[in-house]
């Protein structure tokens, strides 16, 4: 945008200070999905691998991008894998080790990337600890 530009949002417009006018419905999309389909996956997750495109999540709550240009999804109890190729694969899952026969997944975490390295950590909320994933 520029300074003389004008955005109406209300009617989708916008008016360049050279009189020009840009209709938002007419622009191209500049969001696409790359993996979901709306519907919701199985807690235990028996084909989570496979295409990302049309791949089913539960509960996606934690992203991290690698450096090889992967996206790492934290799905609720999984954290997958999505390649350049735009295949996924489950890495990790996670169980709530409170209890020790528990099957709850612990799903309050978060995701990072070493920039240099390229080693994916977890931070997990519950436990208040940090680890790094030793083989992807």
């Amino acid at each position: 945008l520029d300074k003389h530009h004008i955005l109406n949002v209300k009617s989708g417009i916008l008016h360049k200070g050279t009189g020009e006018n840009q209709f938002l419905t007419q622009q191209p999309a500049i969001i696409t999905s790359i993996m979901g389909n709306g519907r919701r996956r199985s807690i235990s997750c028996p084909s989570c691998n496979g295409l990302a495109e049309g791949n089913k999540l539960l509960a996606p709550v934690a992203l991290a991008v690698g450096i090889d240009g992967s996206l790492y999804v934290g799905d609720f109890n999984y954290i997958r894998r999505i390649f350049p190729s735009r295949n996924v694969t489950s890495i990790l899952e996670l169980r709530n080790k409170e209890f020790k026969h528990s099957n709850n997944p612990a799903h309050k975490y978060y995701l990072a990337v070493d920039p240099v390295s390229g080693s994916l950590y977890v931070s997990d909320t519950n436990s208040r600890r940090i680890y790094r994933v030793k083989s992807l």
